[in-house]
């Protein structure tokens, strides 16, 4: 979902900022962190992504029953085969209910097995 800003409007209204950083497909608030670079001077100054604590996301629904779905998160560049993922399973069989591997929210597990883990 696009959403159009104004070109040259540089002061925005909170309903604004939170529209713009809304996704419209999944239904969840999106932001991104940056940091300030601030160079020699104010004039060179710049805004970088900061990706020190980025995460990677993956989203699988399971292979037997597709009322339930996987949610993962790792630090980028992580290999689903490495023990260094967290991992949520939602059930929505009866109502929502989510889950964690192991019963909690630790990068311990791997991503290639969450079908077999213990979810609690």
């Amino acid at each position: 979902m696009a959403v159009n800003k104004p070109t040259s409007k540089i002061d925005y209204t909170s309903q604004e900022i939170d529209n713009l950083g809304f996704d419209g497909d999944f239904g969840v608030p999106v932001s991104e962190i940056v940091k300030l670079n601030p160079a020699n001077t104010t004039k060179n100054a710049s805004i970088d992504r900061d990706i020190t604590d980025a995460l990677a996301l993956r989203v699988a629904v399971d292979s037997g029953d597709t009322n339930v779905q996987y949610v993962g998160e790792a630090r980028i560049g992580t290999t689903t085969s490495e023990a260094k993922w967290r991992i949520q399973k939602i059930n929505k069989t009866t109502g929502t209910v989510i889950t964690w591997a192991d019963g909690d929210g630790e990068f311990d597990n791997i991503w290639d097995n969450r079908e077999s883990l213990s979810y609690s």
